[in-house]
């Protein structure tokens, strides 16, 4: 659920009153059906109100004040039920352009003490020791190489900032492979960074992925799309040239590729001058 703000009050009726009934429930406090499907500010959600503020030993006023917010929140994110106040979110891409799956995206705040040295981190355990870096979440992409990292106003490097100012890191191992640019707050849309998208270079493809794998998140898009399976084009040219344009992937590594997955699912009728 939504954060708790204030002042809410009696008589109030909206969204922000149905949010307040939405977490009262939640956290046991009674409150009329006929209140909550008005979102309305009634006389059970003003007792509710004072319940609560009597169980947490704040100010029995029977609205919602700041301190009233503050307790009413810390409750509901201890119990893991208030929905987190930002968002960081985009895409990972191999060096030919296609979705990542399964690759893990580590996401944090930067002050200015860290701003030089971004382009320099090669470790995650080591960046999160150092002053200027604050980990702010991580995340694998999905079969579409998408990724969201959600997170809070506690997780910012510096707890009076508006917003945190991110960096995404694609890791493998612990090691830094690739990273997203830099954001401000400019970046953000309401409370959300979108398509912050990591792209891996052709050198990190080399030097952080085995060069097979990439081959395979490149293609395995394609080939789920056409519902095939690359042991299937051994024998076809055609379709691995149509592969190889579609992906720049060089043929003769996909042809190669290819007769590995034929022989591998037990393909016989392979002659030995298919490998020449």
């Amino acid at each position: 659920m939504k954060t708790i703000t204030s002042p809410i009050r009696p008589s109030e009726r909206g969204e922000a009153v149905a949010n307040l009934q939405q977490a009262l429930s939640a956290l046991n406090f009674s409150i009329s059906n006929d209140e909550r499907s008005a979102a309305f500010f009634g006389d059970t959600t003003t007792a509710a109100i004072r319940r609560f503020q009597e169980a947490f030993r704040i100010p029995t006023t029977g609205f919602v004040d700041e301190a009233t917010a503050k307790n009413m929140n810390d409750n509901l994110r201890n119990r893991q039920l208030l929905d987190k106040a930002f968002r960081v979110s985009g895409h990972v891409y191999d060096a030919f352009g296609q979705p990542m799956m399964q690759a893990t995206v580590v996401a944090f705040d930067v002050d200015l003490r860290g701003v030089p040295l971004i382009s320099t981190v090669t470790n995650i355990r080591e960046t999160m020791q150092i002053n200027g870096f604050q980990w702010i979440g991580s995340m694998a992409t999905n079969t579409e190489g998408y990724y969201q990292i959600d997170f809070d106003t506690e997780n910012f490097i510096n707890g009076d900032k508006s917003h945190a100012d991110i960096i995404c890191f694609l890791a493998q191992n612990d090691k830094i492979v690739e990273r997203s640019r830099m954001t401000t707050k400019r970046d953000y849309n309401e409370n959300e960074i979108q398509n912050l998208d990591i792209r891996l270079a052709a050198e990190a493809t080399i030097k952080g992925i085995p060069e097979y794998t990439a081959l395979i998140n490149a293609i395995t898009p394609i080939l789920r799309n056409s519902d095939l399976r690359l042991n299937e084009l051994v024998t076809s040219p055609q379709q691995i040239d149509f592969l190889a344009q579609e992906t720049d992937i060089d043929a003769a590594k996909l042809l190669l590729a290819a007769q590995a997955e034929a022989l591998l699912f037990g393909r016989t009728e392979l002659s030995g001058t298919d490998f020449l």
